[in-house]
């Protein structure tokens, strides 16, 4: 009663209903779903600011020996840790205020506006992403939605800020 013309037929070969085929097609393309959504949320955004002065925005995918993975336009980069100066979260520019607090030392802000020193020592789990801070205290985990940046150095050229017009104004940092 189910099967319908040419298209039930290979189904009726196995004994399969035509509504059964369509169940385990519907299960398949759910749990394809389910595996593509795991991996494509397995990062967090993030914009990593050179040394150089060059931007490098993608998912952060992890800190291990060859560095940071950045995954930009599908492909992954490799960043080296002493190229990076500042991993920022939150998508703003660098405001002058934001120097203006760094003492030179790696420096964690939280989007709460409370800022501690250290450095940044592991990239774990999934959205939002797990990092582990070494701090004078010892090892401090926080969440990367709990982030705006991380301050490791001051870039060596020029990095736009976003002035209070927002208009982007280069200041250049010594």
């Amino acid at each position: 009663m189910n099967y319908i013309g040419r298209l039930g037929s290979p189904f009726a070969t196995f004994g399969i209903t035509l509504v059964l085929a369509l169940r385990y097609l519907a299960t398949f393309c759910a749990v394809g779903l389910l595996f593509t959504g795991a991996t494509a949320s397995a990062q967090d955004r993030a914009t990593l600011i050179l040394r150089s002065g060059e931007k490098v925005s993608g998912l952060l995918v992890d800190l291990g020996g060859a560095g940071y993975t950045v995954q930009t336009a599908g492909a992954e980069r490799q960043v080296r840790p002493n190229d990076v100066s500042v991993i920022d979260f939150s998508g703003l520019d660098m405001s002058e205020a934001d120097w203006a607090t760094f003492k030179g030392t790696p420096q964690v802000v939280l989007r709460s506006g409370e800022s501690f020193d250290g450095a940044l020592y592991d990239i774990s789990g999934t959205t939002p992403l797990h990092l582990t801070i070494r701090t004078s205290d010892g090892q401090r985990e926080i969440a990367s939605s709990d982030v705006a940046r991380i301050l490791i150095s001051r870039p060596e050229i020029a990095v736009g800020t976003s002035s209070r017009a927002g208009r982007t104004v280069p200041v250049i940092i010594q």
